[in-house]
């Protein structure tokens, strides 16, 4: 059941999330090894609200249109913020800033359509779980290991991008379901 309740357990783990990207860049610009360990502290405590957040909701009956929104949004304010700094700090390739960026702008726009259009306010789904839980591990490993061996490094980046597209896939599939079945114009 969804109700229309913002102050929910769930909803305010999923805010917890947005206002720890402060924090969190405020202690990698220390770029000290203090900074990057509570820099990786805080990402972990971001990474544990997200994967609680749904869970609480359901439990305590707290599914509320707020939290479909708040959620997904706080993993990609979250990620932009994170993975912009550490592109800044040469600690993660560019293009996989964009490819993260890229995909979440598609499904945020997506998203807005289905529910201007439509009314619906798309969940998210559990292949966006994966993909957000290995792109923190990506984004913590850059964080709290910098120099770790390249072969660890290329196998995160690619793990967390190709979670990432298949997650991708399964939202397209979804926006491009809804939109026959409601009708929906191009």
């Amino acid at each position: 059941m969804t109700h229309h309740r913002i102050w929910t357990a769930a909803n305010v783990l999923s805010l917890i999330r947005i206002v720890l990207v402060g924090p969190i860049i405020f202690a990698l610009t220390k770029n000290s090894s203090g900074g990057n360990r509570a820099a990786g502290v805080l990402v972990c405590a971001a990474a544990v609200t997200d994967f609680i957040d749904g869970a609480v909701a359901r439990k305590f009956g707290e599914i509320s249109e707020f939290g479909k929104i708040v959620d997904p949004l706080a993993d990609k304010i979250a990620v932009a913020g994170v993975a912009g700094v550490l592109v800044l700090m040469g600690r993660i390739p560019a293009w996989y800033f964009l490819l993260a960026i890229g995909r979440d702008v598609l499904i945020l726009s997506g998203g807005a359509y289905i529910r201007n259009v439509a009314g619906v306010t798309l969940q998210s789904t559990p292949a966006g779980k994966w993909a957000a839980g290995f792109t923190a591990l990506c984004l913590f490993q850059a964080i709290v290991a910098p120099g770790a061996p390249a072969a660890i490094t290329i196998f995160l980046l690619s793990l967390s991008s190709v979670m990432m597209i298949i997650s991708f896939a399964v939202y397209a599939g979804r926006f491009f379901s809804l939109r026959k079945s409601n009708g929906l114009p191009r």
